[in-house]
């Protein structure tokens, strides 16, 4: 018989959690961590989502403000409506037991954090090449060299992208050439390496670099194709920490359901967010040629 007690406190595994994510966070480079996170600013404990300033886009205006100038500063605010909903579901066979057991709450908040993040970074990455406004090839073939850095860089450049907190997200092929362009300079290279996040790999003309193993491969036209046949080139995607604004409910939700087949009961541990492209003309995608 299952065993779902009246008095279970999902509370505890949610916020464990959150402090493994946290720590994550603080510890180790993911593309979550290299966008705008507006997760801190949001209010309420179930917010449907976030609407306030761009992070880092606000300007100083001269008082009093004329009319035709609030155009320009309404598009300084952006609307993140958490409309994604992903959760990591566990089988526990002693619901009251696991609120007692620290090594439960701790393996079921680890793997959590893990998968969560993971899924964050995917679908970050989707919007990016989803929204890019800058789908370009590699300079030449299917080798990544220092001209795709010195090119993705002009870019952001012409685009007055600020020039820190510029990041490349390299697929695995990509990441495997880095280490035969000239000026790469390797993690271990970095003279203070205690100032770089573990899973940055190193750097190249201003770009922290970061390899993503799941990485999607996209179509002749820059963008994935829903005819998965048609999505054989590489990619990767040099963007400013600015192209993206990223927020969640601050707490993660956690359910419980009995299941009379199984022999013991059905957690999830879930979380409610959205992301949108504040600055696709920061973000350039680079695919085989």
């Amino acid at each position: 018989m299952p065993n779902t007690v009246d008095n279970f406190y999902p509370k505890l595994f949610g916020d464990r959690t959150h402090d493994s994510m946290i720590k994550a966070l603080q510890e180790t480079q993911y593309v979550l961590n290299s966008i705008t996170d507006y997760t801190p600013f949001t209010n309420g404990k179930k917010a449907d989502g976030y609407h306030g300033p761009k992070l880092g886009l606000l300007e100083a205006q001269k008082l009093p403000i004329a009319d035709k100038d609030f155009a320009r500063i309404e598009k300084s605010s952006i609307h993140i409506p958490f409309d994604k909903e992903f959760g990591v579901s566990f089988v526990i066979s002693d619901i009251e037991e696991s609120m007692s057991n620290v090594n439960i709450q701790k393996e079921c908040a680890t793997k959590a954090k893990d998968a969560l993040l993971e899924l964050y970074d995917d679908e970050i990455i989707k919007e990016m090449i989803s929204k890019s406004e800058n789908k370009i090839k590699l300079s030449t073939g299917t080798k990544l060299q220092k001209s795709d850095f010195m090119k993705a860089r002009k870019i952001l450049n012409a685009k007055k992208a600020p020039r820190r907190g510029r990041y490349a997200a390299l697929c695995v092929e990509h990441e495997s050439q880095l280490y035969d362009i000239e000026g790469f300079i390797s993690r271990d290279k970095i003279k203070d390496t205690n100032a770089v996040k573990e899973g940055v790999i190193g750097r190249l003309m201003g770009f922290d670099i970061i390899l993503v193993q799941d990485m999607p491969k996209i179509a002749e036209n820059g963008l994935i194709s829903d005819t998965e046949a048609q999505n054989t080139k590489e990619v990767s995607v040099f963007y400013s920490t600015l192209s993206i604004g990223f927020a969640r409910q601050k707490e993660f939700g956690v359910k419980t359901s009995p299941d009379a087949g199984l022999p013991g009961d059905k957690m999830n541990i879930y979380s409610v967010f959205g992301l949108t492209a504040q600055e696709p003309n920061f973000v350039v995608t680079m695919r085989d040629n």
